[in-house]
């Protein structure tokens, strides 16, 4: 059940039933934007809805990509973009849910896991072996770049010309347990490596970017934003 609240008072605006409602929750502007993955051995349904800010109707509910899992929510000004576990990409349209385009990332060699940024209507992401940047308009592969497969990549985050990204790795249990982990920068246009930031034998993880640092672990390493060379790091508290 939605509830919205209002923030002085805390009295309860408005309220909403949607089953089977996934992790992720998008706000934009006056809609809230959701996926319901009802999964089970009768019937699959998956679908992308919108629910009025004001007084939390239902907007529409789009069926999509049944029977695979969603996840990935992503919403701009005139599109909602949702990513399907089979790798496909699908674009709503924000005001209707009307599906505009579906775009099969397999087909085109470079299978997306959920962790995608779109800006500029480019989806910036990992597939097993590689960082890539799909152009969601034309759905052309605009570059892709290796990565070590052993690598789970995180979202990446698009400032400016610049797409930073972190991924690790780990391996091993208990006392051979072994992790790792790099950051990378590459151009958003050409997919040109800046820089690289080797973790050692730790992970790189929790990416921020802010102030011209790149933040990791928990604010515990930050780097240069421009050339990736180690700014600070400090032990975290046991």
């Amino acid at each position: 059940t939605f509830s919205r609240l209002d923030v002085k008072s805390h009295a309860l605006l408005w309220q909403q039933t949607v089953s089977n409602v996934g992790p992720t929750l998008v706000t934009s502007e006056d809609s809230v934007y959701g996926i319901r993955n009802d999964i089970n051995a009768v019937k699959d349904r998956t679908s992308v809805f919108a629910l009025n800010l004001n007084n939390g109707a239902m907007r529409w509910d789009t069926e999509v990509g049944s029977p695979s899992f969603l996840d990935g929510l992503m919403a701009t000004d005139k599109s909602v973009y949702v990513m399907s576990d089979m790798g496909n990409i699908y674009v709503l349209d924000r005001a209707t849910g009307k599906i505009r385009r579906v775009i099969d990332t397999k087909r085109l060699g470079a299978q997306l896991t959920p962790s995608v940024s779109i800006i500029g209507g480019v989806a910036y992401g990992s597939t097993k072996d590689a960082f890539v940047a799909i152009d969601t308009r034309t759905s052309v592969l605009l570059w892709s770049k290796p990565k070590d497969k052993a690598l789970q990549a995180d979202a990446p985050i698009v400032i400016g010309d610049t797409v930073y990204v972190s991924a690790s790795g780990e391996s091993g249990l208990g006392a051979d347990q072994k992790v790792w982990g790099f950051s990378y920068a590459f151009d958003a246009n050409s997919g040109e490596q800046k820089w690289i930031y080797s973790c050692n034998n730790t992970l790189c993880s929790d990416l921020a970017v802010a102030n011209g640092l790149v933040i990791l672990n928990g604010g515990t390493l930050a780097l240069n934003a421009k050339d990736g060379k180690k700014v600070w790091h400090v032990e975290p508290y046991n």
